[in-house]
């Protein structure tokens, strides 16, 4: 049975009732075509499903079926399984035939299903009468029997009610003793211009006096129509519909055709004497329900007077939360609005940062370009001096040389003079020798000197350049490396090749970063950490170098690598305290600018002491 309470709200007005045409006729007499028809369409009827569209039609058509009983106001009808796989949201599309009525839209559940034979049995609850077709016997049929497929073809956009006349072409698909087994009846449209269509699947199959043998679900692929045979359900009918079926008996023979339409029409007089006396009844229940209507809608008045000041209530308090989050909303429009000023106070800090940082990687430029011309003038300096001292010397040989010619000269021509003063001569010779070898001595002490002094200026002015660089970031790692060098050099002509290679890894590195070719320059500061890796200073070099290449979490690992390697190294914890703060660390950066302070203090290192009070007076720490 269908609940009451599965009638939908918009069923809230029923259509006036509709006055059933009864057909006064024997039980299998054959009927006009007329008559048939509105057998037909008083016994069929549309299902329907609710349209999601905005701006279309309410209602979407999905099928037909068919009344086949009804227990007091529950209405049984039959339909093809497969319009719809879904078993709720579908309904029974009822129109009416009284002129002004409107039509029924009725909820369906339903009863069973026969997927197999695509068969279903659905149930709706109407207060309305309605037409029962009756059940027939499909085994009464015979090859090229007449049969009227009936439905409402609405989903191919086609207008109203269609039946279509067809001949049976497979007469035992429905018998029960059918060897095959099959269960399907088949039919040809018989009348040029009608065929059959979608949306009149489910709908009815009927014999010549109107009785259901079968239930249309498609078509084959010889464009026969398909049906099932009536036989089929009533094999495996449901005990609640079995109880209300109009069985029928079989067609009379065409003998009495012409009888029993004469018949017929006597009784369709009657029938509208009837119609007639219930169309009065049913205007003396309108005026009823008119009087009953009107004391619902006074109700209904004072209902919606109370549901309005309950909705005035709800809209008062709707604008009294709706004014709270605006003024939430405001609150966080203007923190949003300061929290981008600070950003773009932060903006503004980190681009004169960005200048200062190029300002001072110019000043250095410039400073390394003048040093390079400065040690370019001594060397040519150095050059002019060594090529005059050369000079000098070879004049002083040559004078020599002639002086001894003339003595020579001067000797043969005075042998009796220098026979006689032989011996003083000889005395005054060896002075001369023993002059020219301290002489000799001399310039050659001189030479080694010069070669030793240029030697050391170029030790010199390489320790003094990587000073330099020690000293940007901080002076105390410089001290300390210094130490080191010195007393690694101490410790054997191998110690001393290793530093002068890690220092010309760190030019060459220096010089790439001049070129801006950071991939060179770690590739010189990564061969330095192979030959030294114990030093803290290498890494420290690599890390400022990642800095500058604003990969910060690299350039921090190298940091931390150098501060295991030396804890005091305060050139490592200023590096560190570069990478924080430009990656916005303010807190950690802080921190390691403190600590590359304290180092430096302790060490005495004025210059990086001062670097790190520069950086914390910047982010705001005294």
């Amino acid at each position: 049975m269908v609940s009451y309470a599965k009638i939908p709200s918009l069923n809230n007005r029923l259509s006036q009732p509709k006055l059933p045409n009864f057909i006064a006729r024997e039980s299998g007499t054959p009927l006009n075509p007329f008559a048939l028809q509105r057998l037909a369409k008083q016994t069929v009827i549309e299902i329907v499903i609710e349209s999601t569209l905005v701006g279309g039609d309410r209602y979407i058509p999905i099928g037909s079926g068919v009344i086949i009983g009804k227990k007091d106001k529950t209405y049984y009808v039959l339909t093809a399984n497969h319009i719809s796989d879904i078993d709720d949201g579908r309904f029974a599309y009822i129109r009416s035939e009284k002129t002004g009525s409107g039509l029924e839209v009725l909820p369906l559940e339903f009863i069973k299903r026969y997927p197999k034979e695509d068969l279903a049995v659905v149930a709706f609850l109407s207060f309305t009468d309605y037409e029962v077709v009756e059940v027939g016997d499909a085994n009464q049929l015979n090859n090229n029997s007449e049969v009227y497929v009936a439905g409402w073809p609405g989903n191919e956009k086609r207008e109203g009610f269609q039946v279509t006349q067809a001949q049976v072409t497979n007469p035992r698909a429905g018998n029960e003793h059918n060897p095959n087994g099959e269960t399907n009846l088949n039919y040809l449209p018989t009348v040029s211009g009608e065929g059959l269509h979608k949306g009149m699947s489910g709908g009815a199959v009927l014999n010549e006096a109107g009785q259901l043998v079968g239930i249309h679900v498609g078509l084959v692929k010889s464009g026969d129509g398909d049906g099932v045979s009536i036989s089929t359900f009533l094999r495996d009918v449901p005990r609640e519909v079995s109880r209300v079926l109009v069985r029928g008996t079989s067609v009379a023979s065409s003998s009495r055709k012409r009888e029993n339409e004469e018949v017929e029409l006597r009784r369709q007089q009657q029938q509208i004497e009837e119609e007639q006396r219930k169309r009065e009844e049913a205007e003396q229940r309108a005026q009823e329900l008119e009087f009953e209507r009107q004391r619902e809608l006074q109700g209904a008045e004072q209902t919606a007077k109370r549901e309005r000041e309950a909705e005035l209530q709800r809209q008062q308090q709707q604008i009294e939360e709706e004014r709270r989050k605006r003024e939430e909303a405001e609150q966080k429009a203007q923190e949003l609005e300061r929290e981008a000023e600070l950003r773009r106070q932060q903006q503004q800090q980190l681009e004169e940062e960005r200048r200062k940082r190029e300002e001072a990687e110019q000043k250095a430029q410039e400073l390394e370009a003048e040093r390079q011309k400065q040690l370019q003038k001594a060397e040519q300096k150095a050059k002019r001096e060594w090529e005059v001292e050369l000079q000098r010397q070879q004049q002083q040989i040559e004078e020599e040389r002639r002086k001894r010619e003339e003595a020579e000269q001067k000797a043969q021509e005075l042998e009796a003079e220098r026979q006689r003063q032989l011996q003083e001569a000889e005395q005054k010779a060896k002075r001369e020798r023993e002059v020219e070898r301290q002489r000799q001595q001399k310039l050659e002490e001189e030479r080694r000197k010069r070669e030793e002094a240029e030697q050391k200026a170029q030790e010199l002015e390489a320790e003094r350049e990587t000073r330099k660089r020690e000293n940007r970031t901080a002076r105390n790692s410089g001290n300390s490396n210094t130490r080191k060098n010195r007393t690694t050099r101490n410790s054997g002509n191998a110690a001393t090749s290793q530093s002068q290679n890690v220092e010309a890894y760190y030019n060459r590195a220096t010089a790439y970063l001049r070129q801006g070719n950071y991939e060179k320059a770690i590739v010189e500061a990564n061969k330095a950490i192979r030959l030294n890796p114990k030093s803290a200073e290498p890494y420290v070099f690599r890390g400022a170098i990642y800095v500058g290449q604003r990969e910060y979490k690299k350039g921090i690992a190298d940091v931390n690598q150098a501060i295991r390697l030396n804890p005091k190294s305060a050139h490592a914890y200023f590096v560190r305290g570069m990478a924080y703060k430009l990656n916005r660390n303010i807190e950690k950066a802080i921190s390691d600018f403190e600590k590359a302070a304290e180092i430096s203090k302790q060490k005495g290192d004025r210059l990086a002491y001062q670097l790190s009070l520069d950086q914390l007076k910047e982010l705001g720490r005294n």
